[in-house]
């Protein structure tokens, strides 16, 4: 069902730090927010001004051309809008969930949904992300095949865009530029895509494999597992190539992966949302991790609406896992857990 979300106000105490760590959330959604769209906040990642910061830099630092870039940049935002685009139409009117939020980021976006079983909705959304940003490099392939002298050679430089640029510049100011455009959406899609087959969170290729995770665990226990050494590896051939944005795209999977293991470790044992049962002075199951089925006292004072509304986030943590949570509800968590405590 579909719930209203108010921003709760920022406390004068650790704001900041909240706003650094993103309040005990996934490095995937720490962004800020630039708009809203049917009732979903579109944020920007922190990774992402300053990823067009450095490759700012990286083009006036060693003279290659700043028009070039800013067309790289462009047709990367382009190729993520298609992606992003796509996928949103298939989680929003094929599955009809309805997104909380998505963080926007070089290789696509995160998306967090009011929906509990959104799994298969999302595994679904990113084969159509990944068909439609395969489309556009088929698209702007077959453009600089059409229009480009030697165009088919060009298509084999992906991985030396200064040899590919270089050699598409002449003729007309015009004329060159459309087909440099040309070029660096052929190779910023063929980079999305290529990232977005790699069995790792958040990209593609692990959101698909999530509708298909093992029966009976956490939807992003085993996917999550995965990713870790995936990670582990990418930074090791980042390292051993001298590609940067290799080791640094298995860095950031690594982070991703392992805060979205840690949480769904969390939703399999069911010990902290019994802790948090317990501080209500409710009996936790018999036998429960870390429990000895005994019935401690509550801790502090807390209203029964209060306890109404920790017990439906308690249900949401079990259902779908702490990542689940929204700002609100982990706030409101958070400030019970602390009148509980007497703090």
């Amino acid at each position: 069902m579909k719930r209203a979300l108010h921003k709760p106000p920022d406390r004068a105490d650790g704001g900041l730090l909240a706003r650094v760590i993103g309040d005990g959330e996934s490095p995937a959604w720490w962004g800020f927010p630039v708009a809203s769209i049917g009732g979903c906040e579109v944020r920007i990642h922190l990774v992402t001004p300053v990823y067009v910061l450095a490759a700012v830099a990286h083009a006036l630092w060693n003279d290659l051309g700043l028009p070039f870039v800013l067309l790289g940049l462009l047709a990367l935002a382009l190729a993520v809008s298609v992606h992003e685009a796509a996928r949103g139409h298939a989680l929003v009117r094929w599955s009809k969930l309805h997104p909380i939020d998505l963080t926007l980021w070089p290789l696509g976006a995160v998306w967090r949904f009011h929906d509990e079983e959104s799994v298969r909705g999302e595994a679904r959304a990113a084969l159509v992300a990944l068909g439609a940003i395969a489309g556009c490099v088929l698209v702007s392939a077959g453009v600089i095949i059409a229009f480009a002298p030697g165009g088919a050679r060009l298509l084999a430089e992906l991985f030396r865009p200064a040899l590919a640029i270089g050699s598409l510049r002449g003729g007309s100011t015009l004329h060159t530029l459309a087909l440099v455009a040309a070029w660096q959406m052929y190779a910023m899609s063929a980079y999305m895509l290529l990232a977005n087959l790699v069995p790792m969170l958040p990209l593609d290729a692990a959101l698909a494999l999530q509708g298909r995770a093992v029966p009976g665990r956490r939807r992003s226990d085993p996917v999550a597992a995965w990713g870790l050494p995936v990670g582990a590896a990418l930074v090791v051939v980042g390292m051993v190539t001298a590609l940067t944005p290799i080791a640094l795209l298995g860095v950031c999977g690594a982070v991703v992966s392992w805060f979205a293991w840690q949480s769904s470790r969390f939703a399999v044992d069911p010990a902290g949302v019994d802790r948090w049962r317990a501080a209500l002075g409710e009996p936790a199951p018999t036998g429960a991790p870390g429990t000895n089925g005994e019935t401690p006292q509550p801790a502090g004072p807390i209203t029964p609406e209060e306890r109404e509304q920790v017990e439906r986030v308690l249900a949401k943590i079990s259902a779908e896992g702490i990542d689940s949570l929204t700002r609100a509800e982990r706030r409101m968590l958070h400030e019970a857990t602390e009148r509980l405590r007497g703090g």
